[in-house]
């Protein structure tokens, strides 16, 4: 597999790390017609819902859920995704998109700032404000994201089982591609508050 030239102090650690391996047989990847499924925007509303518990833990410690114990291993759902330029292209992609927002969180200089859900509000143009199917999907979706987000980092659910993942609400039809980012939008605006109305609830 052909890697992108690094620098000299990090092909020396490279090199390190492969030299402390013992050498092993092992055939070229093998050529897949199946790509792996976009997860850039998923990585992005990610972002934002770390984001958004960031603040909200930032605002109230007391609530905040510690980290566990264990940081679980990467498990693949398919190895062929080891083989693809375009995986691995997204992976950087969501690295990308949250380190920012993991950044902010292990910063001791961040001072995030209290949410204010009506100037969320007023941000969105008044005919989705008086559109009963966006104000209705896209508050369902807000408080069913934010709620999964306290639930998945303070260990409550366990969303990678089956039986336990999220069960979104189904978006009316007809909406164009505007209107579902108009819903993106309001939801990542709004997540700090909602989320910190999750924890105190929680």
């Amino acid at each position: 597999m052909a890697t992108t030239a690094l620098s000299p102090q990090l092909e020396e650690i490279r090199q390190r790390i492969e030299d402390a391996f013992p050498v092993a047989d092992g055939g070229a990847g093998k050529d897949y017609t199946t790509g792996p499924a976009d997860i850039t925007d998923a990585g992005t509303m990610a972002a934002k819902l770390l984001s958004a518990y960031h603040v909200a833990a930032t605002l109230q410690p007391d609530k905040a859920y510690k980290p566990k114990a264990f940081t679980p291993g990467v498990q693949l759902s398919d190895s062929r995704n080891l083989t693809m330029k375009s995986w691995w292209n997204d992976v950087i992609d969501v690295v990308t998109t949250v380190g920012p927002a993991i950044i902010d969180a292990v910063s001791k200089d961040y001072q995030p700032t209290q949410p204010h859900l009506n100037s969320v509000i007023q941000q969105i143009p008044r005919e989705l404000r008086n559109d009963k199917d966006f104000v209705d999907y896209a508050t369902s979706v807000l408080v069913t994201l934010a709620n999964a987000t306290v639930e998945a980092l303070s260990g409550t659910k366990d969303f990678t089982s089956p039986g336990q993942q999220v069960e979104m609400p189904e978006p009316p039809a007809g909406k164009d591609k505007g209107w579902f980012d108009s819903v993106c939008d309001f939801v990542s605006d709004a997540a700090p508050y909602v989320v910190q109305a999750a924890m105190l609830v929680a």
